[in-house]
């Protein structure tokens, strides 16, 4: 069960990514790291900076569950700091100019 739920929430970034994307429009590119001062270290174009966080998730979380080196409920916790780290960086680049 707990596979499944890490598989749905994988699929859950991407549709994330993707509406980002559309409300992100008027940008070429996004902050991808953001100092303690706010300002951003560097950038990079708004697509890959959105299919980033969704596309690492997915290289650490499906070979781990097909070659079978963790649980499925390790892996839902993996999806889930993925997850909360998806949502900070778009809401951190949201803020930036």
């Amino acid at each position: 069960m707990a596979t499944v739920a890490a598989a749905l929430l994988l699929a859950a970034m991407c549709v994330i990514a993707f509406r980002a994307n559309q409300h992100l429009s008027d940008r070429a590119t996004l902050p991808m790291n953001i100092g303690m001062d706010g300002h951003a270290g560097w950038r990079a174009k708004r697509g890959v900076a959105l299919a980033f966080i969704p596309a690492l998730a997915a290289l650490i979380v499906l070979p781990t569950l097909i070659a079978g080196l963790a649980s499925g409920t390790a892996a839902l916790v993996i999806t889930l700091a993925c997850l909360g780290a998806q949502l900070l960086h778009l809401r951190l680049a949201a803020r930036l100019p």
